[in-house]
């Protein structure tokens, strides 16, 4: 008997029911017979849609967590060249 399941992945922000035929602990295994697994760096699959959901959110904020962070060092960055004066090229201060 067929199940959905719930996969994310590919270049898009995308949750997709997928009929499958069954599952192993981490493999997919499609109607066609065709095997995928749960967890990739393309496709991860869920048995829901709010854990496929979660999970596209959890990536999401880890992005925004990196890019945040990356933020506050070209701010300090900055900080520093707008700190720089011509006379301590000079003189080898800083």
């Amino acid at each position: 008997m067929a199940k959905v399941m719930f996969r994310t992945g590919g270049c898009k922000i995308l949750i997709e029911p997928v009929e499958i035929e069954r599952t192993t602990e981490h493999q997919v295994v499609l109607i066609d017979g065709r095997m995928e697994s749960k967890a990739s760096g393309y496709y991860n699959w869920f048995e829901t849609f709010d854990d496929a959901k979660a999970f596209l959110v959890s990536q999401r904020n880890s992005a925004i967590e990196g890019l945040n962070y990356r933020l506050i060092v070209e701010n300090e960055e900055l900080e520093k060249v707008l700190a720089l004066v011509e006379n301590d090229l000079r003189t080898g201060e800083q």
